[in-house]
């Protein structure tokens, strides 16, 4: 699960696109399996479907949430045994303005727009 506000004064659309960062810092290609959801705060489920890439508007100091699912244990077991990282870089336009990591089987992280 990750949490993110938008620190700033006014609404942006925006899109948090799921990458995987190797150990050693490249970025590599996001295995098919993995995706991503926004999802309701309260309740955890999905709102709107599974993708790699999701699109959202972002409200000044509002909480936004997302999940990240792997539709297979190899999915998951290459990022536990250190062969990669799952990163959300969340995107206005061309522009990357803010990132996050998650840990697989880890805690629940928290970011910032």
């Amino acid at each position: 699960m990750l949490a993110v506000t938008n620190a700033g004064s006014r609404a942006a659309r925006l899109t948090a696109v799921l990458s995987v960062v190797s150990a050693d810092g490249v970025s590599i290609p996001v295995p098919a399996g993995l995706s991503i959801c926004r999802t309701d705060a309260s309740s955890g489920t999905c709102v709107g479907v599974k993708a790699t890439s999701v699109v959202f508007d972002a409200e000044p100091d509002r909480v936004i949430t997302f999940a990240a699912f792997a539709s297979s244990r190899e999915d998951v077991s290459a990022l536990q045994s250190g062969h990669g990282v799952l990163q959300v870089r969340f995107r206005q336009g061309n522009d990357t303005i803010g990132t996050a990591s998650l840990e697989i089987g880890g805690t629940h992280v928290i970011g910032s727009l």
